[in-house]
């Protein structure tokens, strides 16, 4: 009877593609089915390989939709994906292994290891502050792609490092601010090779990937390397899947780890009884870290902190290349889950929390100064026409986001545009929480000192951020013709033409169009990933210029 229900099973498999399944006595079927629920709408596209660790065991792990779309070929639990910035975790791991072994302090300056990097007057920075996000550096890729280059050039480590020093100040004063971003943890590549003499993927391979036996992960430094079962990246940004898979980008620091579900299962486990480095190696990982003035942040060094279902979490993830990817640790009760994809447009993050629901007793946490942010308060209802007099976009000077409130089923709904969603819970007439994610965010809807109606918004115990509700402006023809022309900046030593089309600016660099601003406030355009250019008048009421506002800090545009 049993050879006959094997049997079964390897058929009913093989017709299913389920053949890409393991899953253990310690998984009920209707978990199994939880968990394919969340995923088979990716059966014909870029999809991703999920695991589940519990207890020192891998319970589930199954790869869903297709790794390559050219020939057809399915995610398997053996895909190979770029990680993307799930990779800081893995520098962050090198750079405390470095401070193991007495080769570094994590309050060491950058001159330290590279001596002709520029000082800025803002104040030095720190290694642990380019590991806590705190830097101040601006962010290198958005200088590369405001320069009007291609991500499908030859680009490298190196090539980082020149645009990081071209420099002449950064976004803010080292330690002021958590703002996550590329800069820091490519140069902490640069710091480790300076250190070792060695690449930072040939220093991960020695010291950390090669002793924690993760046999298939690796950072992406030759771009003609040969990966067996690598999952190619894609993206649909509206006119169906391209591939956005950067083959050119090389170096590792802030991206470019490759790794699969198995060497994920060696991560977690490492995190929880370690065999590389001291004994306070996790501790550096995972403890949060503070600002300058002693306020606590989510993140740690090269993993964030979090609460979620009132368990005490650990993880990290994002988007980049055609890739999304998310690990969650949940330590006090040994679960692990990893979604790794070859889809650029799939929610990960919310794919692995909706994941790691299905195994998650709701509770609150023992130690809330510890574990993170207050406990969930309670909720109302509202009556719907309450709810939709929130409904509007807001917008962000500091980040230069735009963020839309929409009402979806008598709930409030959190629009980050092409970024997703979240579900909005009242806890007041104005006030509301943001549904099933890590961390306290919770909304107040008020007016500003001006009187301008706005959304703050509070993670934890942070400072509030101001969104100012927008107003599109509506200009005529010949109105919207001014801000047309030729504006030079001299910090990127480029030029963008801006054109009118359809009701929008475009930017150009010669006849290359990269960017398309929206229209948020008057003499303000926004772009979705980019920041946003405020234009400036004379007294005659003509544009003379606008400063770009985004990663970069602020840069001056002149028109000529």
């Amino acid at each position: 009877m049993k050879v006959l229900l094997l049997r079964s099973f390897i058929c009913i498999s093989l017709i299913t593609g389920s053949c890409f399944t393991v899953w253990s006595q310690d998984l009920t079927l209707n978990e199994k089915a939880q968990i394919d629920s969340l995923f088979n709408e990716y059966t014909e596209l870029p999809g991703a390989a999920v695991g589940v660790f519990r207890n020192g065991k891998i319970i589930f792990k199954k790869g869903y939709g297709l790794a390559n779309l050219d020939y057809n070929i399915p995610v398997t639990t053996k895909t190979v994906f770029e990680t993307g910035l799930a990779s800081t975790q893995f520098t962050a791991a090198c750079i405390v292994l470095l401070e193991n072994q007495g080769k570094l302090d994590l309050d060491d300056t950058i001159q330290k290891f590279i001596p002709e990097f520029p000082r800025y007057q803002e104040g030095d920075i720190t290694i642990r502050q380019l590991l806590l996000h705190t830097s101040g550096l601006r962010d290198y890729i958005r200088i590369f792609f405001a320069q009007g280059k291609s991500w499908n050039q030859d680009f490298d480590e190196h090539r980082a490092l020149e645009l990081m020093m071209a420099q002449d100040g950064l976004a803010f004063a080292p330690g002021t601010r958590f703002a996550p971003g590329d800069s820091s943890y490519s140069l902490l590549a640069s710091i480790v090779r300076s250190i070792t003499g060695m690449s930072i993927g040939a220093f991960a391979q020695k010291e950390l990937f090669g002793p924690l036996g993760m046999k298939d992960s690796f950072i992406y430094e030759d771009l003609g390397k040969i990966v067996p079962n690598r999952a190619i990246g894609y993206s649909d940004e509206g006119n169906g899947y391209e591939m956005h898979h950067y083959f050119n980008f090389v170096g590792g620091g802030n991206r470019r780890v490759y790794s699969t579900i198995n060497d994920f299962f060696l991560w977690s486990e490492n995190l929880k009884k370690n065999s590389i480095g001291n004994d306070t190696f996790i501790d550096q990982l995972t403890t949060r870290g503070t600002l300058s003035n002693g306020s606590p942040i989510s993140s740690g060094l090269g993993l964030d902190n979090g609460i979620f279902m009132g368990q005490a979490l650990v993880g990290y993830g994002g988007h980049w290349a055609g890739s999304a990817s998310m690990y969650l640790k949940f330590p006090d009760v040994d679960l692990s889950v990893v979604v790794l994809s070859n889809n650029g447009t799939i929610n990960a993050a919310g794919k692995a929390y909706d994941l790691a629901a299905i195994f998650l007793e709701p509770q609150q946490p023992e130690s809330v100064s510890e574990a993170g942010p207050a406990p969930t308060p309670q909720t109302i209802e509202l009556p719907q026409e309450q709810l939709e007099a929130f409904a509007s976009d807001y917008f962000n000077y500091e980040s230069g986001y735009v963020r839309r409130i929409l009402v979806e089923n008598g709930k409030l709904i959190y629009s980050r545009l092409d970024a997703g969603t979240s579900r909005l819970s009242p806890i007041g007439d104005h006030t509301f929480i943001m549904d099933n994610i890590p961390y306290s965010i919770k909304m107040d809807f008020r007016n500003n000192d001006q009187g301008l109606p706005c959304m703050y918004v509070q993670v934890d115990d942070e400072p509030e951020s101001e969104y100012v509700r927008t107003v599109k402006p509506s200009y005529t023809e010949q109105e919207f013709k001014a801000f047309e022309g030729d504006y030079y900046a001299p910090t990127l030593d480029v030029t963008y033409t801006l054109k009118v089309v359809d009701g929008n600016l475009e930017s150009r660099i010669g006849r290359h169009s990269f960017l398309t601003w929206n229209p948020v406030l008057p003499d303000l355009f926004n772009e979705a990933h980019f920041g946003y250019l405020l234009f400036e008048k004379n007294d005659k009421g003509e544009y003379t210029g606008f400063t770009m506002n985004n990663a970069l800090g602020e840069v001056r545009f002149e028109k000529r």
